[in-house]
């Protein structure tokens, strides 16, 4: 087996989503992270665009509430970099914009890259906010004795 040292916030492309939907950056505010996409090294870009009025957003965000300007957008760049974050010469960089909700569900509405298969848009076309579990729901209150007991 071949072992490789990565940085050490490098996530699943997954978890990089979840990341990018986490951050609260005022605009013009950068961030980065890496990200492994099978046995390549990724270095994800961010920088934020802040509260942006969004004429063309899915049906769907106007069904849970969302107004077009309450959407944060950010504009990003996805790079194939080395073990210490260098850009690998010749790699493609890669953009992506990401529009989410800029209220507390901070639900990611639409998110646009150009990929090696060209131009990739996904919009939002359902939702299935979390559900709570039994250790969320508050347990009634401790009622006290007023019985004199």
């Amino acid at each position: 087996k071949t072992r490789k040292r990565l940085p050490v916030d490098t996530f699943d492309p997954l978890s990089v989503m979840a990341w990018v939907r986490s951050l609260d950056l005022e605009p013009g505010a950068k961030a980065k992270a890496y990200g492994l996409d099978g046995g390549y090294l990724l270095r994800v870009d961010i920088t934020s665009r802040g509260l942006t009025r969004t004429p063309d957003l899915p049906p769907l965000a106007a069904a849970l509430g969302i107004s077009p300007d309450q959407v944060i957008a950010y504009d990003g760049a996805i790079t194939r970099v080395d073990r210490f974050g260098a850009a690998i010469p010749g790699k493609k960089v890669y953009k992506m914009r990401v529009w989410g909700s800029g209220e507390g569900r901070r639900i990611p509405l639409m998110i646009e890259s150009d990929l090696w298969l060209g131009v990739v848009r996904l919009i939002l076309t359902q939702y299935d906010p979390p559900r709570e579990t039994a250790e969320q729901r508050a347990s009634p209150p401790n009622r006290a004795d007023h019985s004199g007991n």
